[in-house]
């Protein structure tokens, strides 16, 4: 009975390495504003691109407390339909003046599509009809998430996409593998910029044999090289 005891034990134990999703109270939402982030450039450009998936707003909004759950639910009502791709983009003076790009021309550069962890991939629209709620609700937000931004966010866009396809399936999940491909135009030329998924910070640490947090997407640990539960 004790060996069975104990076996029980080690396997409690075992499992609580495995892949696990953090609570969205517990999640730290300057790690996902981080991870859901990229941004390419020298010293003549600069391109950042923030990808917003709706775990963001329900970690911030049940987070804050500033509203009622009843009013909060109603939201991710509308905003779990959607998610939102911040783009900037601006040439640099040699004297590093920023000459920001205005909205149609970020708007007719920009490509979005979405790569699964099969290599499938499909473009998704930034340009088709938005539901009026949700409008209203991005509209409401821009301070919150240009204040996020720093200096730059006073000149990003936020464009809503569709969160499912036709099928009804998540096109894009934090919590999934695959990539969100970003593609904008720079005169003749542009830049690409990917987010990798799935998003390190939605996730429970599991802890590598020498104490340091293990990355979600990997599959063994870097520093003794030991399979990680998955």
């Amino acid at each position: 009975m004790r060996i069975m005891l104990l076996i029980g034990a080690l396997s409690l134990a075992y499992c609580a390495h495995a892949i696990e999703r953090k609570p969205i109270l517990q999640v730290d939402v300057n790690a996902l504003t981080t991870e859901t982030q990229v941004m390419a450039g020298g010293a003549n450009s600069i391109d950042v691109v923030w990808w917003i998936p709706v775990e963001f707003w329900e970690a911030t909004l049940r987070q804050s407390g500033d509203a009622p759950e009843s009013q909060v639910d109603q939201m991710l009502g509308v905003l779990q339909n959607h998610t939102v791709l911040g783009v900037v983009q601006a040439d640099i003076s040699p004297f590093g003046a920023f000459r920001f790009f205005d909205k149609d021309k970020v708007m007719g550069g920009l490509k979005v599509q979405a790569i699964d962890a099969a290599g499938k991939l499909q473009t998704i629209s930034h340009t088709e009809p938005v539901d009026p709620d949700m409008r209203l609700l991005l509209d409401q937000m821009r301070p919150v998430l240009a204040q996020a931004m720093g200096n730059l966010g006073e000149n990003f866009y936020f464009f809503p996409l569709p969160a499912f396809d036709d099928e009804g399936e998540r096109i894009s999940s934090p919590y999934e593998s695959g990539r969100l491909l970003v593609t904008l135009q720079r005169g003749e030329a542009h830049s690409s910029l990917e987010i990798e998924m799935p998003i390190d910070s939605l996730f429970v640490p599991r802890i590598c044999p020498n104490g340091k947090p293990a990355h979600v997407s990997w599959a063994y640990c870097p520093w003794s090289g030991k399979k990680l539960q998955q």
